[in-house]
This record gives structure tokens, sequence and C-alpha cells, in this order.
């Protein structure tokens, strides 16, 4: 999987070859977090099959971009930006979700961890997870508040919105679904672009749901999740 190291680097230097949006290098590597699970009830690993995750459109349009299958990025299968139009890179104007099978919230169930990677053009193309209509942010936040903050571009889907951008590579996020205990919800990874500057996009390698059926040591759930966060 380190291949995708040497992709990502290109984010950097397709930034810089536009002459009017200025030159962005953010490493999001670093603090990356794993869910504590004690129990993983939905474990989607995309190198086995798509496990039934669909793609859709965003509420306000764009080119679609996400597909399954394989890339010279990613060694195994997986759900990705643009794995089959030749340069393997997002298209300008991309605006499309990656949407999960539903699922019902509870404490089996409101931790998320999703294992991926991103090259994603510095702050004014992203992606984020957003459920039942609400942006969800990692346990460790998103590398960028507001995605194409600027006037002069539109990223289609996440426009304004926080998210991932910028470069990291072979990372897990964590997201507590705990406030829709309860609900019935489905996972939609939106992703967006604006209209120039194609590098190689976001890959996820897997998705896994779980989190805790009891509190072994009398712990209570609200000191629980306050451990989580």
């Amino acid at each position: 999987m380190k291949a995708l190291l040497t992709i990502l680097c290109v984010v950097a230097i397709a930034s810089a070859a536009w002459a009017d949006k200025p030159s962005q290098t953010t490493d999001s590597t670093t603090n990356r977090v794993e869910c504590p699970f004690d129990n993983v009830v939905y474990d989607w690993d995309f190198a086995v099959n798509d496990w039934g995750f669909a793609t859709g459109p965003c509420d306000d349009g764009g080119v679609p971009t996400w597909e399954y299958g394989t890339s010279i990025h990613w060694p195994d299968p997986i759900w990705g930006t643009s794995l089959t139009t030749g340069s393997e890179y997002y298209p300008s104007d991309a605006g499309e979700s990656l949407i999960s099978p539903s699922f019902v919230v509870d404490y089996s169930a409101y931790l998320v961890e999703v294992f991926h990677g991103y090259g994603i053009e510095t702050g004014y193309d992203g992606g984020n997870l957003s459920v039942n209509g609400v942006v969800v942010e990692p346990m460790e936040g998103y590398p960028d508040d507001e995605i194409s903050d600027s006037e002069a571009y539109y990223a289609w889907c996440v426009d304004g919105e926080p998210g991932f951008t910028g470069e990291a590579y072979e990372v897990y996020s964590c997201f507590d679904l705990s406030a829709f205990i309860g609900e019935e919800v489905q996972l939609s990874f939106d992703f967006g672009s604006d209209s120039s500057v194609n590098v190689p996009g976001w890959y996820i390698a897997s998705v896994r749901v779980g989190g805790d059926v009891v509190a072994n040591d009398g712990t209570t759930w609200s000191a629980m999740k306050v451990l989580y966060r």
C-alpha cells in the first residue's frame, strides 16, 4: 500500500502549477485515530467485495466520480475516485456520494472506523462523512474547517464544509455516532472538486462499525463517551 505515497506527491506539484491558486502543502498523516472497539458489528473490507455500497448524486450536482475496483494508487480492490478514467485523477467539477447500507445506531454500533488514503487539492477540493444529512467530524477533527473558502472556486458537494483535503496515506479515522443512537442511518462519503487541478483523489479500503455492548467495569455510558472524545 506504500505505492500510494509516491502518487500523492503530485498534489503539491499540481497545485503550484495553477498560477492563480496559492501553493499549499498539507500532510494529514499524523494524529489519525483508530476506534476503541470492544466489538465489531459490520466489517466492510473492500478487498473482499463492494458490500452493497452505492453511489448517488449530491444535492447540488457535480460529475460522478466514485467507483469500485483496482487502482494504481492502491494494490487491492477499493472504493475510490475515478479508477477507470485513464489518468486515474478525479475530474474537474466532481460531486458524488458513496453511500453505505443502512443500519441502526446503538451501543454496539456507534463507532465508525475508516481505513483510507487521499491526495486532494489542498483547500480547494475535499471529502467528508455525513450521516442522515449531517456532517460528522472524526475524533481528531478534519484537516480543513472550510473547504474552498475562495469566492473564485466552488467545490461541488462539500463547498464551505469541513473535510479531508491535502494528502494522507494508509490512515485510520474514527467517527462517533452516539448523537444518532436509536436512529436508522446511512453513511455518506461525499466528495467534490472545483473547476481546475486534478489529482489522485480519495481511496477507502475498509469501513468498520462497532462499539461497546456492556461496560465491564461499571463505567457509566456518559463516562465512556468522554474517554473516546
